[in-house]
């Protein structure tokens, strides 16, 4: 994840597809949420972390935040 941050702060543009929601919010500006290989929510990552439109993105959040 270093060498990410490290790389997200220097400026690059980047596409990272990952799993890893925590690397997403840390990093990213913003971010393209995909569901059975169909794009179904965008927007900055704050927003969309904060406020998700697509119930199968918010199930996702609301699972990790009970953990």
């Amino acid at each position: 994840m270093a060498v990410i941050s490290e790389l997200a702060r220097g400026g690059q543009t980047m596409i990272v597809v990952t799993h890893q929601l925590g690397l997403v919010r840390a990093i990213a500006d913003t971010v393209h949420v995909f569901a059975a290989g169909r794009r179904v929510e965008h927007g900055p990552t704050a927003a969309v972390f904060e406020n998700p439109s697509h119930e199968h993105h918010a199930g996702v959040l609301r699972q990790l935040q009970a953990w």
